[in-house]
């Protein structure tokens, strides 16, 4: 969650030229959350972090946080960067704002090894076919084995 940008519109994206989606309210948030559903922060603005200065990256970063914690009423445990970008400096600022793990945009699998602040991920959409589902899953397996 953006969390800036609740009840809104994906501002970041619009501003690229990309179409206009809603984002999910608080109301609706509060209710996946009461359901059981995992809420993530994604910084209070989609700032890049890659490019912020350390304390503006620590206030997208643990300004979230805060925010969906006060509205859910229980910890946030996950955060994933925006645009997948990240540098060194950034994965401490996140361990340091309390969170368990954080995701990024690099494709592969993930082993006992890997850094829990810069786990990589298989792009999975609600349209993917299951045979492009399972090519998706062999491709990240073979990538992993040769690195």
């Amino acid at each position: 969650v953006v969390s800036d940008y609740i009840g809104s519109t994906n501002r970041w994206d619009e501003a690229a030229g990309d179409v206009e989606q809603g984002l999910m309210s608080a109301v609706e948030i509060e209710a996946a959350a009461s359901e059981g559903f995992e809420i993530g922060s994604h910084t209070r603005s989609h700032a890049d972090l890659a490019v912020c200065s350390r304390s503006q990256a620590i206030d997208e970063v643990a300004g979230s946080k805060e925010r969906l914690e006060n509205l859910i009423g229980r910890p946030i445990d996950l955060f994933c960067y925006p645009y997948g970008r990240f540098k060194e400096e950034t994965l401490k600022i996140v361990r340091e704002a309390g969170y368990l793990a954080a995701v990024t945009t690099l494709r592969g699998t993930n082993s006992p090894a890997t850094d829990l602040y810069a786990l990589k991920r298989i792009n999975i959409r609600g349209d993917t076919w299951l045979p492009v589902f399972i090519l998706k899953l062999i491709r990240a397996a073979k990538d992993s084995v040769r690195v």
